[in-house]
């Protein structure tokens, strides 16, 4: 049933990221702590990367460096380093609500859903006004199935930061949620039988980012619309479809079209299948 809960939830995890505080002239360091920030911003995580790594080159201890490599680390699925650079950031800094919960989310893309917990209960020791490792660790306790405790926490997050549109909505999703919507029957594609072929302009693990790009593209004037599939391990994915074209030359056509225009690749699909 843990499985199956996981697999409807809508995610939306928060990370804090830390903006340079430091005094003096400008040094190497800090050009490339500022310019790791700059690619943090512009979502060019492996570019951060990069930039964050050469600050610590110049000045291995800056705690700081660590944490927002470590979200970038996270956002490319290296969670795995993510944690280590969240781990020495925390060796060096010292208890941190934001890298508590930080490293509490990369727990959780690993499906570690107890550690991810553990650290949300950390991050709230060091700061108990800490609205993110409440809204985070309700998303855990959701996806362990403890429905109950999710609705608490979102509720606590909410009267920390009453205006989180994104923590009403997840909490009003899961108030809804039953154990009937989370059965795997949700995938049924039938909507998309029989269609022919598709655009298909993303994926996701979220439904929330599956709508996300859903919704600019149909402010550009797309007719797009979000699928779901069970994929191989079980998990549903949210593919954002444009479209329905009777030939597959036809949809090629229009995918090649789409890609240069929105400057994002796309592939073409037949309707029904992921």
């Amino acid at each position: 049933m843990q499985v199956l809960i996981r697999q409807v939830l809508i995610c939306w995890l928060w990370t804090m990221v830390f903006s340079p505080v430091f005094c003096g002239p400008a040094s190497a360091a800090t050009d490339w702590f500022e310019r790791g920030l700059l690619e943090l911003n512009r979502n060019q995580y492996e570019a951060a990367v990069k930039a964050f790594s050469k600050a610590i080159e110049v000045d291995p201890g800056n705690h700081q460096a660590y944490n927002n490599r470590g979200i970038a680390w996270c956002q490319t699925g290296g969670y795995d380093q993510a944690i280590a650079d969240y781990n020495k950031a925390i060796e060096i800094g010292g208890s941190s609500a934001e890298v508590y919960n930080n490293r509490g989310v990369a727990w959780f893309h690993k499906i570690e859903y107890d550690l991810a917990i553990e650290d949300y209960n950390r991050a709230m020791e060091a700061d108990p006004g800490f609205f993110k490792a409440y809204n985070n660790r309700g998303t855990a306790w959701f996806c362990k199935g403890k429905k109950a405790l999710a609705v608490s926490d979102y509720n606590k997050a909410l009267e920390i930061d009453p205006d989180s549109i994104e923590t009403r909505r997840q909490l009003d999703w899961i108030m809804k949620t039953n154990d009937e919507d989370s059965n795997p029957g949700y995938a049924n594609r039938s909507d998309e039988q029989g269609t022919g072929f598709c655009i298909q302009a993303g994926a996701f693990l979220s439904m929330q980012n599956a709508e996300g790009l859903t919704d600019k593209l149909t402010g550009k004037g797309y007719v797009a619309r979000v699928v779901p599939f069970q994929g191989r391990s079980n998990r549903i994915w949210y593919t954002v479809r444009i479209g329905s074209y009777a030939s597959h030359e036809e949809a090629l056509k229009a995918a090649a079209a789409f890609s240069s225009n929105e400057q994002m690749p796309s592939v073409v699909r037949p309707g029904g299948e992921l």
